[in-house]
């Protein structure tokens, strides 16, 4: 029994997409809760576009939980300034 897959897979049914799209819309709302939550408040502010968003969580899943805070913060800092992709 993989949870994740079947929340993804409902959740894709749901919102009329795939399961692996779904995954991975749930991969970003996981990174941006735990990982970016200053990424995150901007972009609930709609300040940063979905896609902008999309980018700046994939490209830090690698950063270490103890540098991450430092990350989230410097990208905040910057990243409404650099309009959408």
């Amino acid at each position: 029994f993989d949870s994740w897959k079947n929340a993804s897979a409902e959740i894709g049914a749901v919102l009329s997409m795939g399961q692996r799209r779904a995954s991975g819309q749930m991969w970003i709302a996981v990174a941006l809760r735990y990982r970016l939550p200053k990424v995150a408040a901007l972009f609930y502010q709609g300040r940063l576009s979905a896609r902008l968003v999309s980018e700046i969580s994939w490209r830090t899943q690698l950063v270490t939980d103890e540098a991450v805070a430092v990350v989230d913060a410097g990208i905040a800092a910057r990243a409404d300034k650099w309009g959408p992709l």
